[in-house]
């Protein structure tokens, strides 16, 4: 009887467990279900039609966490660190996204122009040129125009922004670049009114533009009268050009106030240098390393467009030496830039180091590529430390 009442409670233990372990099997939370990635590619791409870049970035990034091969995802995450200036990062993303599907226009135009950005020009243009012969949309002409111009194909930039023109695309950048082109291929101020005559304010940076091929700096400053960054940034190049180097000082602070968005960090890198050169220049070595330091501290250190800039900041702060300034702005191999010898001559200068300052100035004035605006400071610089 004993036994029996054993097994009897033990059978109601064992069904009362079995129950309590069914019923936790019936009751144990589901797992949480996969986020929906075409849920989240939706809101990715939706936040960078906003021009909100940096949220973008995250949830592209959550998209191939999840599945690495989603072209769109891949995509969206180079045009979002493109936009965002991290060139570097575009290339390697959409590297992989061409090996993940096939050949996509868009997809290949954003890829030479991240190459473009980081100096890959050969490269650009051996992806480029393939595509302007089977479709030459117009998207893909201007950017092979900016790849010929930036390699200094000038007769070939020239014949693609022509052939812009006689699409009847205009727009502010066109101009400027064919402008460009024109002076320095054939050295002619006045040329650009052969192919288009520009009308407000692009006419005004044109005809600045031309009297100072002219030699006429001051003519040149008298037509920017305006206060857009476009207009501030040739005047700030012209006033350090003419010697005015106090005037420069207010002058990019006044650019840099005005150039606070991300899409504006190349002015605002451009008049941080120029700032930082005139500071040299008025022999205010000291007030030039804390600018330095204040902008290594502002600016965002990851864009490409300004690694030049940052490079300069890094070198005058002692961060780090010459050779490594050299290596860090050496953007195209074989091509010497004369803002970078500039630079170092001006440095030199502040050094006492006469000997060196003179050589890298002559570097500066052979060099056949770089900024425009330093020739004519080039050229005076030459004068005085003779």
């Amino acid at each position: 009887m004993g036994v029996n009442r054993s097994k009897i409670i033990l059978f109601v233990v064992g069904v009362v467990l079995l129950g309590s372990g069914a019923w936790v099997l019936m009751r144990a939370p589901e797992p949480q279900p996969l986020l929906d990635v075409n849920a989240l590619l939706a809101e990715a791409q939706q936040l960078q039609q906003d021009g909100k870049d940096k949220q973008a970035v995250v949830l592209f990034q959550k998209v191939l966490e999840k599945d690495p091969q989603v072209g769109a995802a891949l995509v969206g995450l180079g045009l979002s660190w493109q936009s965002m200036g991290y060139s570097d990062r575009a290339v390697e993303v959409l590297t992989t996204a061409t090996q993940n599907k096939d050949a996509d226009l868009t997809l290949d135009r954003a890829l030479a122009r991240a190459l473009l950005s980081t100096g890959q020009r050969e490269k650009a243009i051996a992806l480029l040129e393939p595509s302007y012969q089977e479709n030459p949309d117009i998207k893909t002409v201007f950017l092979l125009a900016d790849a010929y111009y930036l390699s200094q194909r000038f007769s070939d930039a020239i014949a693609l922004y022509q052939e812009l023109l006689g699409k009847r695309v205009r727009s502010t950048r066109l101009v400027l670049r064919l402008h460009r082109a024109l002076l320095l291929h054939w050295k002619y101020p006045g040329i650009l009114q052969k192919f288009i005559t520009p009308t407000g304010s692009l006419k005004k940076v044109i005809d600045s533009a031309d009297l100072r091929a002219k030699g006429d700096l001051p003519g040149a400053i008298v037509c920017l009268d305006e206060d857009s960054p476009l207009f501030l940034r040739r005047k700030l190049h012209l006033l350090l050009e003419m010697g005015k180097y106090e005037e420069v000082l207010p002058l990019a602070d006044t650019l840099q106030s005005k150039s606070r968005d991300a899409a504006s960090i190349t002015y605002r890198a451009d008049a941080g240098v120029a700032k930082m050169l005139a500071l040299l220049l008025l022999e205010k070595r000291s007030e030039a390393e804390a600018f330095a330091d204040l902008q290594l501290k502002e600016l965002d250190l990851n864009v490409t467009a300004i690694q030049g800039a940052l490079a300069a900041f890094r070198h005058l702060t002692g961060k780090i030496d010459r050779v490594t300034y050299l290596a860090e702005v050496d953007f195209e191999p074989g091509v010497s830039r004369n803002d970078h010898h500039l630079f170092l001559a001006i440095l030199a200068r502040t050094e006492k180091e006469e000997a060196a300052a003179r050589a890298e100035l002559e570097k500066a004035s052979e060099s056949t590529w770089g900024m425009d605006y330093p020739s004519h400071l080039i050229t005076r610089l030459q004068k005085e430390w003779d």
